[in-house]
């Protein structure tokens, strides 16, 4: 595999954010691969090689975690990140983060 930081959205704010959240910084890191959205079954194949996982609604589960031997971080795309097994990710070293302040203005 390619030294390139491999990035991965299995649910693309494109598609499940509206599409008005601009990804081009972070798609220029490495190799950026975005999917509308994925079934717990794809969300497994698509993480393998990812080093960055990236999620809206999309479920991290413990599998897909052990299934990706190169993840380094798991990005929930949201202000909760529920659809992500923490506990699989903390015991693997991962760190889980989220956007504590989607919405903030909005949202009151």
């Amino acid at each position: 595999m390619s030294d390139q930081l491999r990035i991965v959205f299995l649910d693309d704010a494109m598609y499940s954010l509206g599409g008005d959240v601009d990804f081009s910084d972070i798609a220029g890191q490495g190799k950026y691969v975005r999917y509308a959205n994925s079934t717990p079954q794809e969300a497994l194949e698509r993480s393998r090689s990812a080093h960055i996982l990236i999620t809206n609604k999309a479920e991290v589960t413990a599998e897909v975690i052990s299934g990706s031997h190169d993840l380094r971080l798991v990005a929930a795309a949201a202000t909760g990140y529920d659809n992500v097994d923490v506990g699989a990710a903390t015991a693997r070293g991962i760190p889980v983060c989220n956007v504590p302040g989607y919405a903030e203005n909005t949202v009151p």
